[in-house]
């Protein structure tokens, strides 16, 4: 079993992207010389200075002097402590592998097979390939201890069904930070050193509209909720009331209330106004924004004779509209989970689908996931992602056709064959919605005996849901998405 090398540092030195170009190795760090075991000279490359580690039993790390370093080129120096970090110049360093995998295959399912590659000998040329692959999220290798496949590697876009009795089977991502895409980085350069500071990101906000009251009277308020400082703010109002849509950022389509349901708006400089009439009615829908919302928004299924196991492409920013794929099962009352690393949807439960998870791309079906302990529908769901970078699928909430769900489940794609229960809502509620903001998951409302205005944040490290503020109404049945607090839209909050 693999684990994770994590490392604390005077400061975060650039990663070095040329020649070595492995993502663990940091240049400008190197530790106390009272730690250092071993030296080598004439090492041609960080890699093999690697090696050396990896050979030493002792070695926790290794520094390697770069070909630019004025007076040592090519030292290699090998520490058995990494407690007391200190800078230098021209030099790179790094643990004795840079695996995070753990012991099981990725099996074949759809189209989430990328490549085969014969006669890999280790797990880094594994990685590495998987790395400089596009789209590669996760790999498969198997050594010279399995039964079949010896010395293959396997290169997948995700791994949603998963072999754990493989012998010699070491399953990873291609890069082991916590994030695996790079950050958007600027560059402060001195004479001794250059330090890579991340850009500020945008700062997000919840956007709610319409929905049920806790009076039972149907809505068109919207408003923008602000979780670091739990404030909120209203918006102009929908011009007419409506619950059950769906809303992507500012984009609200579908819905009960007069005409809502074959209609989609769009804000813009303060008013919202009609964009595009569907082609078939949709209520009880759900809805996905490819490309993490830079590429075309699609509701999916919903209420209606012909639209149920439909899906069909509303023309945001002038572009293509119109019906797109089917869906295996009519989609009712379910909900959608956006898969980025991948850029495929994941629709879970539904009035028919009851317990079933499906995965889609804009080709249509693409897998089946493990079922739900509990089938439900109208409830909430998102995803978030560990500090490993295994994405986390959770379902709350709902109605399993007899009674409100209080139940939590959560499925970690690619390492737990099934769903998982864990803290459960502090209620039973059905009609709430969810929403993740910077990693951080957002249940918003719900109706339990009455309509609900909590805001409630699942806190992954101590499993239990935590109070996170208050909508300035009672909704269920409601839409919520992520606003951008510095854009357009917030000149019109009040």
């Amino acid at each position: 079993m693999h684990v994770m090398w994590c490392l604390t540092i005077l400061f975060i030195g650039k990663v070095f992207s040329s020649g070595d170009d492995n993502f663990c190795f940091e240049e400008g760090v190197t530790w106390n010389h009272d730690d250092q075991i071993d030296i080598e000279v004439n090492i041609p490359t960080a890699s093999e200075c690697q090696n050396e580690c990896k050979a030493d039993g002792p070695c926790v790390a290794f520094t390697w002097n770069m070909l630019s370093h004025p007076h040592f080129p090519k030292v290699c120096s090998l520490f058995n402590s990494t407690d007391r970090a200190i800078s230098c110049l021209s030099c790179l360093s790094g643990p004795p592998s840079c695996l995070c995998s753990q012991e099981f295959a990725c099996n074949i399912v759809g189209d989430n097979i990328i490549d085969i590659v014969q006669s890999v000998s280790s797990e880094e040329e594994c990685q590495v390939s998987c790395k400089n692959t596009e789209n590669c999220k996760i790999y498969t290798w198997f050594n010279e201890d399995a039964e079949v496949w010896k010395s293959t590697c396997f290169l997948f876009m995700y791994c949603d069904d998963t072999d754990i009795t493989c012998t010699g089977c070491f399953s990873g991502p291609p890069t082991c930070s916590s994030s695996t895409t790079p950050p958007t980085t600027s560059t402060l350069t001195s004479t001794s050193t250059t330090v890579t500071t991340p850009l500020p990101k945008p700062q997000l906000g919840l956007l709610i509209s319409g929905g049920v009251d806790d009076h039972e009277t149907i809505l068109s308020s919207v408003e923008v909720f602000i979780p670091s400082s739990n404030v909120s703010c209203s918006l102009p109002s929908l011009p007419s009331s409506r619950d059950d849509h769906t809303m992507d950022g500012p984009y609200v389509c579908g819905g009960n209330g007069g005409g809502a349901a074959s209609d989609c708006l769009q804000f813009s400089s303060g008013t919202w106004t009609s964009l595009s009439t569907t082609v078939h009615h949709r209520y009880y829908h759900c809805s996905w924004w490819t490309q993490g919302g830079q590429g075309q928004l699609v509701l999916i299924g919903g209420n209606y004779i012909n639209g149920a196991n439909t899906t069909e492409v509303v023309p945001v920013q002038g572009g293509e509209e119109g019906l797109s794929f089917s869906l295996k099962n009519k989609i009712e009352h379910a909900c959608a989970i956006t898969d980025r690393d991948t850029d495929t949807v994941i629709i879970t439960g539904g009035q028919y689908t009851k317990s079933q998870v499906s995965r889609y791309n804009m080709e249509g079906f693409v897998s089946k996931l493990p079922d739900l302990l509990t089938g439900r529908g109208n409830h909430a769901c998102g995803s978030f992602k560990r500090t490993d970078g295994t994405l986390v699928l959770l379902v709350a909430g709902g109605w399993d056709g007899s009674n409100r769900l209080q139940s939590t489940e959560t499925l970690d794609i690619g390492l737990h064959g099934t769903w998982q229960l864990v803290s459960p809502l502090p209620w039973a509620v059905l009609g709430a919605r969810a929403v993740t903001l910077d990693n951080n998951l957002f249940i918003t409302g719900g109706y339990s005996t009455v309509s609900k205005a909590d805001i409630l944040q699942f806190d992954e490290a101590e499993n239990s849901w935590k109070h996170a503020g208050m909508m300035l109404q009672a909704r269920a049945d409601h839409a919520v998405t992520e606003i951008d607090l510095e854009g357009e839209m917030m000149d019109y909050c009040t």
